[in-house]
C-alpha cells in the first residue's frame, strides 16, 4: 500500500512538472472525447511540419500498470501510401531510435494499413517487457510504425507520450517533434 501511494506521488508529481516545464507537453490534449481531440490535434499543429511524425495515436486506457498488457491504440488516420503492408507497435525513449524501442504487440501483418480511415493494434505485451524490464520512471514514447512489402520503415509514423512513475504509466500528450 506504502508502494502504491509512493508512486502515485511521484507520478502526480512528475506529471504536473512534465506538463509545466516542458513546453512539448505544456498544451497537450485536454479531453477524453476522439472526435474533440482530433480537432484539438490538428488545431494545435500536431499532424503539420514534422518530416518524422505522421499522427497521433488514441489509447483505449489512458493510465495504467507497467506490468500489465498494454491497452488497444487507435491511429487518428492511417499509413503513408506504399507503407501499409505491416505496422508494429513499439515503446521506448521519447523522440529515440527506433532501435531502441521494444514491441508492445506482435507485428500486424494483414496489410492495407495505408488505406482507410485509421488503424486499431490491440496491445500484447507489458510496458516492462517492451523497454527490457522494469520501466523507468519519466517520460516515453508510444511509436506506431508503418512499413512497406520488403519491410522498409516509413520516416513518419504515429506517437504518443507517456510518464512512467513507479509501476504506473499515464498518457502524456502527443510528441512534438
Amino acid at each position: 500500500m506504502r508502494k502504491s501511494a509512493a508512486a502515485a506521488l511521484l507520478l502526480g508529481t512528475l506529471l504536473g512538472t512534465a506538463l509545466i516545464a516542458s513546453p512539448a507537453h505544456a498544451d497537450s490534449l485536454a479531453t477524453t472525447d476522439r472526435a474533440e481531440a482530433v480537432e484539438q490535434a490538428e488545431a494545435q499543429g500536431w499532424r503539420r511540419g514534422s518530416t518524422s511524425f505522421h499522427g497521433l495515436l488514441w489509447f483505449d486506457r489512458f493510465h495504467g500498470r507497467t506490468d500489465r498488457v498494454f491497452p488497444a491504440v487507435q491511429t487518428l488516420g492511417v499509413c503513408e501510401p506504399g507503407h501499409g503492408r505491416f505496422t508494429g507497435l513499439m515503446a521506448g525513449p521519447l523522440n529515440g531510435d527506433l532501435a531502441d524501442f521494444g514491441f508492445l504487440a506482435p507485428v500486424q501483418a494483414e496489410g492495407g494499413y495505408d488505406q482507410g480511415h485509421s488503424l486499431t493494434v490491440e496491445g500484447a505485451y507489458t510496458l516492462d517487457e517492451a523497454l527490457g524490464g522494469d520501466a523507468a520512471d519519466g517520460v516515453h514514447e508510444v511509436r506506431l510504425s508503418c512499413l512497406s512489402e520488403n519491410g522498409e520503415v516509413s520516416e513518419k509514423h504515429f506517437a504518443a507520450a507517456i510518464l512512467v512513475g513507479g509501476k504506473q504509466w499515464i498518457y502524456a500528450g502527443p510528441v512534438r517533434r
